[in-house]
């Protein structure tokens, strides 16, 4: 056989069996790299898989070019090749070069295995695509070393790819990222959250954390980070306004993580902050028209509540004006008989006077009556007060920060406010725990979750009671401590709650009454305003024909949600 530039020729077989030692076989660490040997020699195939195998490869073998070309161009092939020069079809320089040219193909490690005892062919080799070459016969402890040394940068082109990946993801995700040490100092930001602050990235290395997001410096959110640091929760969570650079308010939603090292040390913080702004604004509109709504529905209600007490502070006030001229005769008379007793004599004519007038004027009527309709009077006034009190109360937007208040006063608040929705269809009981501690919450958001149960609750009841002519359900309001939670819960003796609808009921726009008689936001906005906004619990119980209950579980310290 004749031989031609570049193309090895192939010699009689000769089994490449070392004169040393077959290296000792190792258990490797974590998954077998994979290498496809390709031979078209059967015993030499046979061998090197064997070698391959003892050293802890995962071998795959074929017996020529073109089956090695398939092996390697799938995406889950093997990443290291130790390829015969000479084979069948396609060569291993040619392999070489058609997966080196193959665009945006992974990286492989090859090497190339030739009995050419020629300088040029390791140049040839190398100038092909390959990363190393081996003359045969090899020493079986010079191909393992080899392979070890291109599994090992195959392992380092890896990690340096999963890098540029994590690197190209953390910049370019669509919402705000930040790795920062542990004392807070950042390390690195992304665009997106440039973008959400209005800070330049060198901006975010003079700051801590804390200082630039929406992390806050209470006891809330030290609870939360405490909770993380000890492993109780993966994730801290917290949704609270930020300072934009230029001056505008932002909402942001900020999940916090711990970065550990191998022995489970914690060693930075990961933060995603998203953008919740436009969320936010959405919801406090439709909290507003919730609440608009509300008062709406209860304007009729309210406006019967104080015009009866007015009624009849209009009436007696009209009873004691026309009352006066009465009692004004009779002073009168009574100075004049005064006047003659300073003179001497009191006339016989000016008592007669005195009696008659008084006779007349129903006196002892008046003496009982105009206390009694001043006393009416000032309770219809402070029962006006009252009403006012409390709708200004439950109106009133309060404070974008949670603040302790008193559940007990709230309640009673919003109890007064919805009177005309329950008043004639059931009766309200209490049963509040005394010196319930102070809670921190939105106490505009609450009123409106207690407004909307007892609206609710008296619509269950009227459904079974009618108009209340007859007979009157119950609505019974209970409030206690439990640890570190207060909880109240809402009774009603309504129609209780088919099974179809109870895992729909704090959906949106969901609704079981009649169109224009609700919206279906009530319900889902309770849960979103104490589950999301609280970090509370709201369920509850049901049992058909007899009653509902819900629950609110409210922490006196929030903590973060997992």
């Amino acid at each position: 056989m004749t031989q031609t530039p570049n193309v090895e020729v192939r010699q009689p077989v000769a089994l490449p069996i070392p004169a040393v030692e077959s290296p000792p076989r190792h258990p490797r660490e974590g998954p077998s790299p994979k290498v496809l040997v390709a031979d078209d020699d059967p015993v030499a195939l046979e061998f090197t898989t064997e070698l391959l195998s003892d050293c802890g490869y995962d071998v795959m073998r074929v017996t020529n070019g073109t089956d090695a070309l398939k092996y390697l161009e799938a995406e889950d092939g093997p990443s290291l090749a130790v390829l015969d020069w000479v084979m069948p079809d396609v060569d291993g320089t040619d392999v070489c070069r058609r997966i080196r040219a193959a665009q945006n193909s992974r990286y492989i490690y090859m090497i190339l295995v030739t009995a050419r005892d020629d300088p040029k062919a390791v140049v040839e080799a190398l100038g092909a695509g390959a990363d190393d070459c081996v003359r045969k016969p090899f020493n079986p402890q010079e191909l393992r070393a080899r392979l070890d040394a291109g599994s090992r940068i195959m392992v380092q082109r890896a990690l340096q790819e999963s890098e540029e990946r994590f690197q190209s993801a953390f910049e370019y995700a669509g919402v705000g990222m930040a790795i920062a040490q542990l004392s807070g100092r950042f390390l690195q930001v992304n665009q997106a959250l440039c973008d959400f602050l209005g800070y330049a990235k060198q901006d975010f290395l003079t700051k801590t954390l804390r200082e630039i997001t929406c992390l806050k410096d209470d006891a809330e959110t030290e609870f939360g980070l405490q909770q993380l640091a000890c492993g109780s929760l993966k994730t801290y969570q917290a949704e609270e306004r930020c300072l934009h650079k230029n001056g505008h308010t932002v909402w942001g939603h900020i999940a916090l993580s711990l970065v550990r090292n191998a022995d489970g040390k914690p060693t930075a913080f990961f933060a995603q902050v998203h953008d919740v702004t436009e969320r936010r604004r959405l919801e406090e509109q439709l909290r507003q028209a919730q609440k608009l709504e509300a008062i709406g529905q209860l304007a009729a209600g309210i406006s019967h509540e104080i015009n009866t007490p007015t009624q009849y502070v209009g009436d007696n006030t009209r009873f004691v004006k026309d009352s006066w001229s009465a009692i004004h005769e009779v002073i009168s008379m009574a100075r004049q008989i005064h006047a003659e007793s300073t003179t001497g004599s009191v006339s016989q004519e000016s008592l007669a006077r005195l009696g008659a007038s008084m006779q007349k004027q129903d006196l002892d009527y008046l003496l009982a009556e105009i206390p009694r309709a001043i006393e009416q009077s000032l309770d219809g006034v402070q029962r006006v007060a009252k009403i006012v009190r409390a709708m200004k109360e439950f109106s009133h937007p309060g404070s974008e920060e949670k603040q302790p208040i008193d559940i007990n006063h709230a309640i009673q608040t919003t109890i007064t406010v919805a009177r005309s929705e329950w008043k004639y269809v059931a009766d309200i009981e209490t049963r509040l725990q005394p010196n319930l501690a102070l809670v921190p919450c939105h106490a505009g958001g609450f009123n409106q979750v207690i407004l909307n149960l007892l609206i609710n609750a008296a619509h269950a009841i009227k459904d079974v009671v009618g108009d209340g002519s007859e007979r009157k359900g119950r609505i019974l309001i209970t409030t206690r401590q439990d640890g570190d939670w207060v909880e109240i819960s809402v009774q009603d003796t309504g129609t209780g709650m088919p099974d179809a609808i109870r895992t729909r009921i704090f959906e949106p726009f969901f609704t079981t009454k009649p169109v224009g008689k609700g919206t279906g936001q009530g319900l889902a906005l309770a849960h979103s305003t104490i589950v999301r906004e609280h970090g509370g619990r709201l369920w509850f119980e049901t049992e058909i024909g007899k009653s509902t209950t819900f629950f609110i579980r409210l922490p006196l310290v929030l903590a973060a949600a997992e």
